[in-house]
């Protein structure tokens, strides 16, 4: 049986804007069998135009331990979003994508169908020389309840 992967945005451990690019720590759903957390980057601007970049947790290794992959998969991303491929864009979708394997590899499993969210939160880290909050390295993460 043909089973074709699933990938709902609506529900996400945590999401990450910048600028014109959103990250999302989601999960998705290669058969009945096999859920597994994702890294996935949208457009944020442009969500009906760009196709979905995924790193499965499964292959989160070698973008630590390949820069040739890493790079080659940045190249891939930036042309599915529609960017300029330029050195410049290539390396900070590379970046993003480093910067968020951490994350990524400490994702729980999925919630189960049976949980609501019931509220959101957004942690916006302060600079401790000026006291600037920086919106730009804001998290969202939803807050669940099981019902």
């Amino acid at each position: 049986m043909n089973y074709r992967a699933t990938l709902d945005l609506t529900r996400y451990h945590w999401v990450q804007t910048h600028g014109d690019l959103t990250l999302y720590g989601t999960w998705i759903a290669m058969d009945e069998d096999d859920i597994q957390p994702c890294m996935v980057l949208m457009p944020t601007f442009r969500h009906r135009d760009g196709q979905p970049c995924v790193v499965l947790l499964s292959n989160a290794y070698r973008y630590y331990y390949d820069p040739g992959h890493l790079l080659a998969t940045a190249r891939h991303f930036i042309s599915m979003l529609g960017m300029e491929d330029n050195m410049r864009n290539c390396s900070r979708v590379g970046e993003l994508i480093h910067s968020r394997l951490d994350d990524l590899c400490s994702m729980p499993p999925p919630p189960r169908q049976d949980t609501e969210v019931v509220a959101e939160a957004t942690i916006t880290p302060v600079d401790p020389a000026t006291g600037d909050r920086d919106t730009a390295n804001a998290r969202t993460m939803e807050i669940t309840e099981d019902v």
